[in-house]
């Protein structure tokens, strides 16, 4: 009897064994495919996060074909510039969309908001060889066109 239960006991702790050696594996392929990353954002970082290999510039090219000014915001002829803060993660998703400063118009803030959500992933921003999140502020500009007023145009 006593035989019986060292071997089960035995057996138990080989399984154990066995199977906390194949959960180390796991974690350890695990952490060698996953890259060396902080979660602190930072405003400033050794290597910039850059957006599809390009610079703000590409950013901005990237806002301006996305970017509509809204209906009411035309008709009313209004203006102003939003600046939108978010942050590039340390797996290049850009996160945390929000309103740092408000162009004074609620549609215009939306607009802004909505497009940097756009964003597809960027190459992300590193320091000390570790992939960093980096915190952006930028400005969107919008300029409403206004309404066409017949009055004042003549046909010769």
């Amino acid at each position: 009897m006593k035989s019986k239960f060292i071997f089960f006991i035995s057996l138990f702790f080989i399984c154990t064994l066995n199977l906390n050696a194949q959960n180390n594996e796991k974690l350890d392929s695990i952490s060698l495919l996953s890259p060396k990353h902080d979660t602190i954002p930072q405003e400033i970082a050794e290597v910039a996060a850059k957006f599809q290999g390009g610079d703000l510039i590409k950013f901005n090219k990237f806002l301006s074909t996305q970017l509509s000014l809204p209906l009411e915001a035309n008709v009313r002829e209004w203006s102003g510039k939003t600046y939108v803060r978010f942050i590039v993660e340390w797996d290049g998703k850009v996160k945390d969309v929000s309103v740092y400063k408000s162009s004074g118009h609620k549609v215009l803030d939306d607009e802004a908001v909505r497009v940097v959500k756009l964003s597809p992933a960027w190459t992300p921003a590193q320091s000390n060889g570790v992939f960093v999140p980096q915190i952006f502020i930028i400005p969107i500009k919008f300029k409403a066109l206004g309404t066409i007023s017949y009055e004042h145009i003549r046909l010769f």
